[in-house]
């Protein structure tokens, strides 16, 4: 995406929430921003329609390699009072940086069972740091003898101090060193008390191994609800683009499913699908989750605070190991995996994890709120995707961390989906984010690597992500090629050279010559199965006649219909051409 002139990036609403904000209140979120939109050293604005310009806190967590702002956690301050449901339009604008004296105060002390800490006094690293706000992180081991017993408890909490005199804690508690003498189940309870008000009094009688949960804490008023800029997000960020219009009882349904007895629950999961691999009419599952992508559409504050629900209590899916050793989540290599390191976990506390159907909680969530857990639970899952697959086929490529090979296609498409993101959004000294980015380079130089050999493998219709699909792959589902096709374009819109000469050169072969061969049914595009190898001779249909023949031969051709796409499949095709043809590559468009 390109600025417009004048120093303007993108627009940005804020709308005021039930009971009002008073002026002056601190307004927290974050954003990403293209390549060269908010060069190294320049300050940010939030420029109003009567040509006000309010000074943004701009606090960047990742640049390009330009140097430029790549991701930010931003803050303002309301110039006026903000009651129920009025909008103040504006536009994000390279200005002048907000200045003045950084807020302290305040007091906060953390106590659980008969240990307490005073995150005023404990060591503290900085996550926002400005006139507007400070964020500071406090990081510590709960003793065995205030958890039950474990060593495996850790407390995380995001320590929050505002210019209009409010404070929040961001309270996680982690029970993930799962290597610890005496890692296991915690039993405890936690008491937060801020500026002298008692935000949390809860006990936890069962806290198991691989799970975390936290609450974003504050007795100041909720803040303003914003409405961003879709379009620009969409581009600068690479997920997929969302159009349309929502039905008002769509809507509707997000806060009544908030309002749901036991949403807040301790470990609640918030309608987050606790067996994975069911498959089938799940919103949770795709390129976005269906409530991210209502989001987008509809701008509306009750999806928003539906998905940023769901992002917190992704914290409580058991997919969490971390390396107390080297403050971070643990490196599988050279051979360990997860079923060894801690066998048992992701099948317990009515769990059943799979790579090939996880749901993405977190990205969006993260990338527009600036919430530093969030970010602990993308990065965490981004390194599962590497433990669950089986530590032998990792070693394909001699990487140790090839999650496309052997593998169903749709488990690499979402595995790939979560490693790349959680690379792309997060800095070096973020944990995990390192063994992230080498997980991507591997395989996206491992796939292209694979390219020739493939080719000739595949014949005239090459360009498949060659993976594993019921016992014989003698059938080939689309679709999953379509998933991953949506991690490749987004990977390639964010800058993935790799990533965009395995579209350009052999992907789109097939995800564009499907519809545009004339020796091949444009309807099978998107059929529910085609033909990989013969059950029999085992040979493999090695020109576009010879698959389409293969396909109506074994039933599965649509014919002059569509009996053979049922779901969504039509609507996959679509979005990946339309993908494929905002990179320019050829013959998508048509």
């Amino acid at each position: 995406p390109q600025s417009t002139p004048g120093g303007a990036i993108c627009s940005l609403t804020i709308e005021g929430r039930p009971g009002g904000h008073a002026a002056g209140a601190v307004v927290s979120f974050g954003h990403v921003f293209a390549d060269g939109d908010l060069p190294a050293g320049a300050g940010l604005v939030l420029r109003l329609a009567d040509g006000t310009a309010l000074p943004v806190q701009a606090d960047v967590t990742v640049r390009h390699p330009s140097g430029a702002a790549r991701h930010a956690a931003l803050s303002l301050r309301l110039p006026a009072a903000l009651a129920a449901g009025a909008l103040l339009p504006g536009t994000l604008a390279r200005g002048e940086a907000a200045k003045g004296a950084i807020p302290s105060g305040h007091t906060a002390t953390l106590t659980i069972g008969g240990w307490t800490l005073d995150l005023l006094t404990a060591p503290r690293t900085a996550w926002r740091s400005g006139p507007h706000e400070l964020q500071e992180r406090i990081a510590a081991e709960v003793p065995a003898s205030a958890a039950g017993g474990v060593t495996s408890l850790r407390v995380v909490a995001d320590l929050i101090r505002r210019a209009d005199g409010t404070a929040a804690v961001d309270l996680w508690l982690r029970n993930d060193a799962v290597q610890e003498p005496t890692s296991g189940t915690a039993i405890y309870s936690a008491k937060l008390v801020v500026d002298g008000k008692t935000l949390l009094e809860q006990a936890v009688p069962h806290h198991e191994l691989g799970r975390a949960w936290g609450r974003l804490l504050t007795a100041a008023r909720r803040q303003p609800h914003l409405r961003f800029d879709w379009s620009y997000v969409q581009d600068a960020s690479g997920i997929v683009r969302q159009q349309g219009t929502l039905n008002a009882d769509v809507i509707a349904a997000y806060p009544v499913a908030r309002a749901q007895p036991g949403w807040n629950d301790t470990f609640g999961t918030r309608n987050i699908s606790t067996y994975m691999p069911g498959t089938g009419g799940r919103g949770d599952i795709g390129a976005v989750p269906s409530w991210v992508a209502a989001w987008m559409i509809s701008n509306d504050r009750d999806v928003a605070d539906y998905c940023m629900d769901v992002a917190e209590a992704a914290g409580t899916i058991p997919w969490f190991r971390w390396d107390r050793a080297k403050a971070s989540w643990y490196d599988p290599r050279p051979n360990l995996w997860d079923r060894v390191l801690s066998p048992g976990i992701e099948e317990t506390h009515g769990w059943t994890l799979d790579i090939a159907h996880q749901p993405d909680p977190c990205f969006v969530p993260y990338m527009l709120s600036g919430r530093r857990a969030l970010l602990d639970n993308l990065l965490g899952q981004a390194v599962w995707c590497v433990w669950a697959q089986w530590d032998a086929v990792r070693q394909e490529g001699g990487s140790g961390l090839n999650i496309v090979n052997s593998n169903q296609v749709r488990g690499s498409a979402w595995g790939m989906r979560q490693v790349d993101q959680a690379a792309w959004i997060a800095a070096p000294d973020q944990p995990g984010q390192k063994l992230a980015q080498e997980t991507s380079d591997a395989v996206w130089s491992w796939l292209v690597d694979r390219m020739p050999a493939w080719k000739a493998l595949q014949g005239q219709a090459y360009g498949k992500v060659e993976g594993t699909y019921g016992s014989d792959n003698s059938a080939l589902p689309p679709w999953q090629q379509d998933y991953f096709a949506s991690t490749a374009i987004a990977s390639a819109k964010r800058g993935d050279a790799r990533a965009m000469k395995w579209l350009k050169e052999f992907a789109a072969n097939f995800l564009v010559g499907r519809v545009m061969r004339p020796d091949f049914n444009p309807r099978d595009a998107v059929a529910y199965l085609h033909a990989n190898i013969d059950p029999g001779s085992k040979a493999r249909p090695l020109t576009w006649a010879a698959l389409e023949q293969a396909n109506v031969a074994r039933g599965f051709s649509n014919l002059g219909g569509w009996d053979k796409s049922g779901g969504d499949y039509g609507a996959l095709g679509l979005a990946t051409l339309a993908g494929l043809a905002d990179l320019g590559i050829p013959g998508a468009a048509e």
